[in-house]
Order: C-alpha cells, then sequence, then structure tokens
C-alpha cells in the first residue's frame, strides 16, 4: 500500500469516513478512496482524495475543527494544526513548487496523526 493511500485511510477514520473502497489507481488518478457519503436525500459513492483536491481538503479541515499556518517569516512551509476532542494533529510541511498540494498534504498528515491514534 503507497504511502498517500495509508495516509487517506487514516484521515478518513479521523473524519468518521466508515465506509470507502480504496484504490490504487482509477484512470487519472493516483490514488484515492471512493467514500459513501449523504449527498441530499440518497448515499452515493464519491472520489475523496485531499491530498489532490482542494475541496475534499478544506472539508477535511473543517470536519476537524482545524487551522492552517503559513511560517511567513521563513516562506518555507506551512503547519496544519486539527483536533477531534481532545486528540490534536499537526503536521509541517515544506513549501515546493506547489504551494497548495503543501497545505493539502500538511492537513491530512495533521488528520492522519488523530486516525492512528484513534481505536
Amino acid at each position: 500500500m503507497s504511502e498517500d493511500l495509508e495516509l487517506l485511510k487514516l484521515a478518513a477514520k479521523a473524519a468518521r469516513i466508515r465506509e470507502f473502497d480504496e484504490h490504487q489507481s482509477v484512470g487519472s488518478k493516483t490514488c484515492g478512496l471512493l467514500v459513501r457519503r449523504e449527498l441530499e436525500v440518497r448515499y452515493d459513492a464519491v472520489w475523496w482524495n485531499p491530498l489532490k483536491d482542494d475541496g475534499d481538503a478544506l472539508r477535511l479541515l473543517i470536519e476537524l475543527d482545524g487551522k492552517v499556518e503559513t511560517l511567513v517569516d521563513y516562506g518555507t512551509g506551512v503547519i496544519a494544526m486539527v483536533y477531534h476532542g481532545a486528540a490534536r494533529g499537526r503536521a509541517y510541511e515544506k513549501i515546493g513548487d506547489d504551494q497548495a498540494a503543501a497545505v493539502r498534504r500538511a492537513i491530512v498528515c495533521a488528520a492522519a496523526e488523530i486516525g492512528r491514534a484513534m481505536p
């Protein structure tokens, strides 16, 4: 199993997403989860990958009462902090060519810390 897929599974656990199928590759997408989500009055499977999708990352951040800080003094990284009850996850990600990708990865890594600590 890839490191990214393991991070996604742990982040899903932290966000209380219980029903999903994991996929290493689906078409042009490299990895992700197909999750069951309530959409209006029915449940439907939707692709969920907060490592690649800004909307999924933002919803994960909101679900876990999180915040993202940019290290302005250095301009080199982002810190994401998320909370779930008394649990706290924190992750630092270095900014490379894609600042948005660094923010998404920091959010997922912080959420995965919480998922890792959950029973």
